[in-house]
């Protein structure tokens, strides 16, 4: 199967009903249950949600949002993928097969609709994509060896650049961080607007925003938020509403006021850390942070949950290693 297929409203039993009782999905129904679900989503609200969000962000030009008609389903993989030039990617296999467990049908109905929230929000945010020919690409080397860079990829504050003769991404885990927290509240506004979350939920579980993969992420972006308020007596609020709109309009991160507060509240050179979070050196910036935070005297509740996040984001980050290691 072509993991970009679009998806055929004509395949019969689309109708999603609630899931009332607690009940575990079978392998075999993965693939289906995935199509259902993306069909039943209401795309026009989340259009709605979103168009918003730009709106109060001042941000210009055309939505990159994607809609049921840009979303295809790989049968053949676990979580999402947002490609500039041709839609959402969406994998009908549970992130949770990596240790072995069974989800039930309700929170497996809920990880696709997070993927979704997650992808779009990409989408919304400005984005571009290059695709340079394999002579720009060589060209676009050369130039670079003598301190001309020039951006071969940009998503928010992701980036994909050449440095030194070689392709260079930065911001790019951060990004993800604040993509999730974007995320989790047009889910809520979802849900609330749609009146659909039994869809979501069960007689155990509650219908909330989950995605494990980017746990780590989301810590690191709530810690920022909570360490920048406590340093400049700003409201969270408001340095939160300053990173969306950063993000929506596609700013850069490392020119933005915010920068210049971290590398004071933290220590020189932090900016270049932070850029490469996500390459191996996770564990060194997730402690530079929570000793931060815990010098800050935050609330208790903002610790355990930053602690508990990124000791997650580390047992994940095996357990999905040895799992990918054991299917090659």
């Amino acid at each position: 199967m072509n993991p970009f297929e679009k998806i055929s409203t004509s395949e019969q039993n689309r109708e999603l009903v609630p899931c009332t009782q607690f009940e575990e999905i079978e392998k075999s129904e993965y693939s289906a249950e995935t199509r259902k679900v993306i069909e039943h989503i209401d795309f026009d609200v989340l259009r709605g949600l979103f168009d918003t969000l730009r709106s109060r962000s001042g941000a210009e030009g055309e939505s990159g949002f994607c809609g049921r008609e840009k979303i295809s389903i790989d049968d053949s993989r676990s979580g999402g993928e947002f490609y500039p030039q041709k839609g959402v990617n969406i994998g009908s296999l549970p992130f949770t097969s990596y240790d072995y467990s069974r989800p039930t049908r309700a929170s497996f109905r809920n990880n696709i609709l997070c993927m979704v929230i997650h992808e779009e929000t990409h989408a919304s945010s400005r984005s571009v994509d290059k695709k340079l020919s394999t002579s720009k690409k060589i060209s676009e080397s050369v130039r670079s060896l003598f301190g001309v860079r020039d951006l071969d990829y940009v998503s928010a504050y992701g980036r994909r650049q050449y440095e030194n003769g070689k392709f260079k991404s930065v911001f790019l885990d951060l990004n993800d961080g604040i993509t999730e927290m974007i995320a989790k509240e047009v889910y809520g506004e979802y849900l609330r607007t749609t009146g659909d979350s039994a869809t979501f939920s069960d007689s155990k579980t509650r219908a909330e925003y989950q995605n494990e993969i980017y746990l780590g992420s989301r810590a690191m972006t709530q810690a920022f938020l909570e360490i920048i308020a406590k340093c400049t007596g700003v409201p969270s609020e408001t340095v939160w509403g300053a990173i969306k709109q950063g993000y929506v309009t596609g700013l850069d991160f490392s020119e933005t006021e915010l920068s210049h507060s971290f590398e004071e509240i933290f220590s020189e050179g932090f900016i270049k850390r932070l850029s490469e979070w996500g390459s191996g050196e996770e564990g060194k910036i997730h402690k530079e942070i929570l000793e931060k935070a815990e010098s800050l005297e935050l609330s208790e509740d903002v610790m355990n949950e930053i602690k508990n996040a990124f000791e997650r984001y580390r047992i994940d980050a095996e357990a999905k290693a040895v799992y990918w290691e054991a299917n090659q």
